[in-house]
C-alpha cells in the first residue's frame, strides 16, 4: 500500500514539473481621441464596408517587428477587439461627425448609398527598433460613387508613434494616438470630396 502511494505521489511531483505554468491572457484597448471640424451637409449618403485586415491582423494578438523581414505575435497580450473592427467604427463615427453626409452608416445596413468607404488596414504594428519603439499604424481607403463603384477617390494613410516605454500599455496609447492622427486626416479629406 505505501508503495502505491509512493509510486502516486512520484507521477504527481513529475507532472507538475513537466507541465509548463499557465499565464493569462491580457487585453488591451484603444481610446484615440478624435476631432474633426462639422462641415455643410449635402444630400448624399455614405456607406462603410468593413475595412479588410491584411493576414497578420485578421488575429487580436499583438503584432511586432524586429527586423524589416520578421513579424512576431505576442503570446499574451491581445486587442479587446480585432483592430480592423475598431477603425472601422471610429472612421463611421468621425465622418458622421463632420455632419458632411445626410446619412452614414454601414453600407451593409443601408438600401443604396450614394457613396461607398473601403478600406485595407495594412499595418498595425509595434516597430521595436534598437533606438526606440514606435507604433506604426497605415490604412489605405478608397470612396466609390453609386452602383457602377466607380472609383472617385484614394488614399494610403501612415502615422508613427513613439511608446512612452516598453510595454503592451504604452503600445496601445501610442497606437491610440496615431489612430487618431491617421482618423482626423481621413474624415477630412473625404468630407471635402464635392459630392452632392
Amino acid at each position: 500500500m505505501m508503495r502505491h502511494i509512493a509510486l502516486a505521489l512520484a507521477v504527481v511531483l513529475a507532472g507538475g514539473c513537466i507541465t509548463s505554468s499557465y499565464q493569462p491572457s491580457r487585453y488591451y484597448t484603444l481610446t484615440p481621441v478624435v476631432h474633426v471640424e462639422m462641415r455643410e451637409q449635402g444630400a448624399a449618403s455614405l456607406g462603410v464596408r468593413p475595412i479588410e485586415p491584411a493576414q497578420p491582423y485578421k488575429k487580436r494578438q499583438m503584432v511586432y517587428r524586429e527586423r524589416a523581414y520578421a513579424l512576431g505575435f505576442e503570446p499574451h497580450d491581445e486587442w479587446a477587439e480585432a483592430p480592423s473592427d475598431f477603425v472601422t467604427r471610429e472612421l463611421l463615427d468621425a465622418i458622421a461627425a463632420t455632419g458632411r453626409f445626410q446619412d452614414v452608416g454601414y453600407a451593409h445596413d443601408m438600401a443604396a448609398p450614394d457613396f461607398i468607404i473601403t478600406g485595407q488596414l495594412r499595418k498595425f504594428d509595434q516597430v521595436r527598433s534598437s533606438d526606440a519603439w514606435t507604433a506604426s499604424c497605415e490604412i489605405r481607403l478608397a470612396l466609390r460613387e453609386g452602383a457602377e463603384q466607380t472609383l472617385v477617390w484614394s488614399h494610403v494613410f501612415s502615422a508613427q508613434e513613439p511608446l512612452s516605454e516598453k510595454s503592451p500599455s504604452a503600445f496601445a496609447a501610442a497606437m491610440s494616438q496615431a489612430l487618431a492622427r491617421i482618423i482626423e486626416d481621413a474624415a477630412g479629406q473625404i468630407a471635402d470630396i464635392p459630392t452632392p
